[in-house]
């Protein structure tokens, strides 16, 4: 998984933080992706989700300029996300529940109540 997507998030949210109601947020959560793709160990599904939902509040008091940056930003949170060990990016749009299809040796059945589900 390549951490460039972190940087180029990081870039693409600062292009957009001038055009936000909340500017600070933008620069500090710019500057959180930006140390994530600097660690040792990537973020995992949970941190990288609350960013998601960060760039959707973000979206809202924008302007046409800044919620463009804004949805590359979350572009690149995706694109980098896809490839993180865990919870299948197809199972967690499903509501079913069903196992992933993807067939990738890290991906696992998702569990439901100790059960294996699909």
């Amino acid at each position: 998984m390549s951490r460039e997507h972190l940087r180029d998030a990081a870039d693409a949210l600062d292009r957009a933080a001038d055009g936000v109601a909340d500017t600070d947020r933008a620069r500090t959560l710019a500057d959180s992706l930006r140390s994530l793709a600097e660690r040792d160990t990537g973020p995992d599904h949970g941190r990288l989700a609350r960013i998601e939902n960060a760039l959707v509040e973000l979206r809202d008091g924008a302007d046409d300029e800044a919620a463009a940056a804004l949805d590359e930003t979350k572009e690149h949170v995706e694109a980098y996300r896809e490839n993180v060990p865990g919870v299948c990016r197809a199972v967690r749009r499903r509501a079913s529940g069903r196992t992933c299809r993807c067939r990738s040796p890290s991906r696992r059945p998702v569990r439901s109540r100790g059960r294996a589900v699909g």
